[in-house]
């Protein structure tokens, strides 16, 4: 059986060398037009006589999510050949992890793209562990609801996790999963959690999938409220999780623990507008592109944020070290669209990249520019470090500070609530340090030129971050909290409810 799988799943690598990684993206890029050539969008830019990549970018003008929202809406609303030759299977609610939350149309043509990125990301983890078998044990899916109302125009409204992990995995598979669509749609994270628990008993699983807090938020349930055996039977061959959304790596001696032991991770890139890459075979700290189903141009980072969109390069033409704001076209109505993301070229043959941050949550207080990414990595080598085992964090500016300054937002634990005094000052010089080697700015105005002060720690409650996230009307299960908060009152929002100040 694993034999035939590989042959399913098994794929070639793109060279990307300049000929044949044009003829890909140009192959992709075709398919993509002829999908709205008959719309008023295509009309307009002329998608019929469009005939080479260079004649696409002339016509098509980097598009931000504002720009191509109202062609969206108004397919939503039931209109017809407005951005579509045909109507939109879906609409889904994105996260608004990093801003509003957007309602973007799901394709046939972006469904079929996403399960072959799907079957990409199953090879790499066959080959990654060598007698791994997804048709021989049941799989824990952690996403959020598959439907959650209908547009105006009577279109089924959901959640990209929702629809692609469960929804839309092919048939012969879907007995693998655990739990049921009904569980999965349920709004009340008390009665999701013990549908969930009802569910997994006796079963045996070799996969767990989802946002890292929600996988250690319900393995943390369901620990304590199944038996020890219960628990071991459901989760002791559990081989690999699959993940995508937010950065494992905080969450990751949290998930051994409650697993008990070691296993593999497979990252993957997606987003609501789609599935762009996944983790490199020979690398889990790296990303690869999927060019066979996405279309890619790169702004350099530096043009973007000075609002210079004239130089679109291509995926042979990115260098090693730079960064740049990634643009994609996608079969859903993405054109030439920036997803908000900034990656940095690792390496080119194979071309390999990683995510650098966002192009809107930077802390910039100084010029010390600190991103996602370096939040992220500096509570990894924190926690590593100090075996300090973090739940839900972000960083903001310390609002109450009279010199530049941050501060460092933690969920309770009884670790955090039991610091004493010299444990809390240890514990910000050390967050400080780390924060300092994953940015080396942040260093030179903290340390060399002294321009920022030590940064402080709040630690909230549980209560005050889930209080938030129903104010957003996010899924319970589907919590992705920005690592960087940039307004006040976002922060006041979070924190009022039950703060603990240390």
């Amino acid at each position: 059986m694993i034999g035939i799988l590989n042959v399913i799943f098994r794929h070639k690598e793109i060279n990307y060398e300049t000929k044949e990684i044009l003829e890909c993206q140009w192959k992709t890029l075709n398919k993509i037009l002829s999908l709205s050539d008959k719309t008023e969008f295509g009309k307009k830019h002329g998608f019929k006589s469009i005939h080479s990549i260079k004649e696409y970018q002339k016509r098509i003008p980097i598009m931000h999510y504002e720009d191509i929202a109202p062609f969206w809406n108004l397919e939503a609303s039931g209109e017809k050949n407005v951005i579509f030759n045909k109507s939109p299977e879906y609409f889904v609610e994105s996260s608004g992890t990093t801003g509003i939350k957007k309602l973007i149309p799901v394709t046939k043509h972006l469904l079929k793209s996403i399960q072959a990125c799907k079957n990409r990301m199953l090879s790499v983890a066959m080959k990654k562990n060598k007698n791994y078998n997804f048709l021989s044990k049941k799989h824990l899916i952690i996403c959020s609801r598959i439907e959650t109302g209908k547009t105006s125009g009577g279109i089924p409204v959901g959640m990209i996790s929702g629809l692609i992990t469960r929804k839309k995995t092919p048939k012969f598979a879907q007995y693998l999963l655990i739990p049921s669509e009904e569980t999965i749609n349920c709004i009340g994270l008390e009665e999701k959690f013990l549908r969930y628990k009802e569910e997994v008993v006796g079963h045996k699983f070799g996969t767990v999938a989802g946002i890292p807090a929600s996988v250690v938020e319900l393995l943390t349930y369901l620990k304590k409220n199944l038996s020890e055996k219960e628990y071991a039977h459901c989760f002791d061959e559990v081989e690999i999780l699959l993940t995508s959304g937010v950065n494992y790596r905080p969450y990751r001696q949290k998930l051994e623990e409650l697993l008990g032991k070691k296993f593999s991770y497979i990252d993957s890139y997606v987003s609501s507008e789609g599935f762009y890459g996944g983790e490199a075979e020979e690398n889990p700290d790296v990303f690869q592109f999927f060019p066979k189903s996405v279309f890619f141009e790169f702004i350099p980072a530096d043009n973007y944020w000075n609002n210079d969109y004239n130089t679109r390069l291509l995926l042979h033409e990115i260098e090693v070290d730079q960064k740049y704001v990634i643009a994609v076209t996608t079969g859903n109505g993405t054109f030439s669209y920036i997803l908000g993301d900034v990656i940095k070229v690792c390496s080119k043959k194979p071309l390999r990249f990683t995510i650098a941050g966002r192009t809107l949550l930077t802390l910039n207080l100084v010029s010390e520019k600190t991103s996602i990414t370096q939040v992220e990595n500096a509570i990894t080598q924190f926690s590593n470090q100090n075996g300090v085992i973090v739940k839900e964090f972000f960083l903001a500016e310390n609002f109450d500070s009279n010199k530049p300054s941050y501060c460092w937002y933690f969920e309770e634990t009884d670790f955090f609530r039991n610091l004493n005094e010299s444990s809390k000052i240890e514990l910000s010089k050390a967050l400080d340090k780390s924060l300092c080697e994953a940015n080396p700015l942040y260093d030179y105005f903290l340390n060399e030129v002294q321009t920022m002060e030590a940064s402080t720690i709040h630690i909230i409650s549980s209560n005050g971050i889930n209080n938030w996230f129903k104010r957003k009307n996010s899924d319970p299960i589907h919590k992705k909290l920005p690592r960087i908060i940039l307004d006040k009152q976002s922060v006041n929002t979070i924190v009022k409810n039950k703060t603990i100040l240390v």
